[in-house]
């Protein structure tokens, strides 16, 4: 089976993502203008700056919808949350994600600390990229969150 009689055109994707922003959009303006009047209300913050979205969202969902985010933690082991990914990745791109040799000469060049963990990425048989998972955070070392750099890139 060919996977170009599965894949959507471009026309359909475009179509696909002007629907979607039509009908997501205005929603999350609302939900947006809620959290501004919140941050207001609870600590007097007069501009809602795009630093202040991360702290916001997280009050505002456990405020507005009872959702406390660290206690979601204990429902997405991290284990069972790489097997998750891997198996979506399978059904939609038709590529296995495994563990590369930890013992490998490129996994140990890779690897920037002892927790980071390299995946290989299989097609028919063949490795087509790896992927670096980094899942835990040093507050001591780096400020940012995720981020992705290429090993090796596709242009010369």
């Amino acid at each position: 089976m060919s996977r170009a009689s599965k894949m959507a055109t471009r026309e359909q994707v475009h179509s696909l993502l002007d629907e979607l922003q039509a009908r997501g959009k205005p929603a999350a303006e609302l939900e947006e203008k809620e959290m501004q009047e919140f941050a207001q209300k609870a600590d007097e913050v007069s501009k809602f700056e795009p630093w202040d979205k991360a702290f916001y969202t997280k009050k505002f969902s456990n405020e507005k919808y009872g959702i406390d985010i660290e206690k979601l933690r204990v429902y997405f082991p991290y284990p069972e949350v790489v097997k998750g990914v891997s198996s979506l990745t399978e059904r939609l791109f038709g590529v296995q994600v495994k563990p590369a040799d930890g013992a490998s000469p490129r996994a140990k060049a890779a690897k920037w600390h002892n927790t980071v963990e390299l995946y290989d990425v299989i097609r028919d048989s063949e490795v087509v990229c790896h992927v670096l998972v980094d899942p835990y955070s040093r507050p001591s070392e780096t400020r940012h969150g995720a981020w992705h750099q290429w090993m090796v890139t596709r242009h010369k």
